[in-house]
């Protein structure tokens, strides 16, 4: 039992290994929304803080859709476990700004909402420079939880 639990805690503590502190990653993702316009694309920044801590921001756009089109800014932490060079997991929390324009009877409104962000994703390092990402979460707004699926490709230097 005493093996078992150290080397649990081994493995905890050197798991963030992997993680180069300082990189800074660029990428794109398409993302597909539980709400309307459903479709989207986004860019992204990421930089890690330490082996284990990263930011991101970015922004999406969903083109307009029935009438409703979505622009929405993103900053969010992640938390990395690297399980081994190629794979990260990671949950990840934050805030959202989002812009909805929408059409009702010929009117045309637009509001502008906080929310928060949650879920989790996996990274796959294609090479030491490219790598893979696909998330699950979703975002809080005005009373409101919508899922948000994504999958990309982002460049780190």
């Amino acid at each position: 039992m005493k093996k078992t639990i150290l080397l649990l805690l081994f493995t905890v503590f050197t798991i963030g290994a992997f993680a180069q502190k300082g990189a800074f990653e660029v990428g794109g993702k398409f993302i597909y929304s539980t709400d309307q316009p459903s479709i989207g694309f986004g860019i992204l920044g990421r930089y890690n803080f330490t082996s284990n801590w990263r930011g991101e921001i970015g922004a999406d756009f969903f083109p307009k859709k029935d009438g409703v089109q979505v622009l929405q800014g993103n900053a969010n932490v992640n938390y990395l476990f690297n399980l081994n060079p190629q794979f990260t997991l990671y949950p990840y929390g934050g805030l959202s700004v989002v812009d909805v324009n929408y059409d009702v009877f010929g009117d045309n409104h637009d509001d502008t909402y906080l929310g928060i962000n949650f879920g989790g994703g996996v990274q796959y390092h294609l090479t030491s420079n490219i790598r893979l990402n696909a998330e699950a979460g979703a975002q809080y707004l005005d009373n409101d939880i919508r899922g948000l699926f994504s999958v990309g490709i982002s460049y780190a230097f």
